[in-house]
């Protein structure tokens, strides 16, 4: 099924939970057969695209990429494939796929809510089939994300003008 607005595929690992109980043994098994093997990398923090250098030491999570549809609104989360249903990540929601290409590899966008719930900030996760994807479409992508990082580090870094004391 495509994305009516961009003409991209849809999400991966849609699963429909047709009647069963959350956390029941059904279920588990339906994110089984629905969950699309993937590694996937954060490419923000707290909102912010890192640099290329920096991203060469973030964690990589492999698992399955689950696509649920919450309140109308479409939410990944990778799970453990071994069957538990644990969640391996902090899961995205309003998700939408920028970019698709023919090895399989993904940019999905969405927004991220911290551990506590209490604040959410956008999100980028580059997902590839498997591992060995991430370091030649992360490659592709170096001089952007340097330059997206250079412009965020220097409007933090400005001088605020301040009024003089009187």
């Amino acid at each position: 099924m495509a994305h009516e607005s961009t003409g991209l595929p849809d999400l991966p690992g849609r699963y429909k939970r047709d009647g069963c109980s959350p956390g029941s043994v059904r279920e588990r098994e339906g994110h089984l057969v629905a969950g699309w093997p993937v590694t996937m990398l954060r490419l923000r923090f707290c909102g912010v695209y890192m640099p290329l250098h920096k991203l060469h030491k973030v964690h990589r999570v492999t698992g399955l990429l689950l696509t649920t549809n919450e309140c109308g609104d479409d939410r990944v989360d990778i799970i453990d494939p071994g069957g538990s249903g644990n969640e391996l990540t902090r899961g995205m929601i309003r998700v939408e796929m920028l970019r698709a290409r023919q090895d399989g590899s993904m940019l999905l966008q969405g927004q991220e809510w911290d551990e506590g719930d209490l604040r959410q900030w956008p999100q980028t996760w580059l997902c590839c089939p498997d591992r060995a994807g991430i370091d030649p479409a992360l490659e592709l992508m170096g001089s952007w994300l340097n330059r997206q990082y250079a412009a965020a580090k220097a409007a933090i870094e400005r001088p605020v003008k301040r009024w003089p004391y009187v």
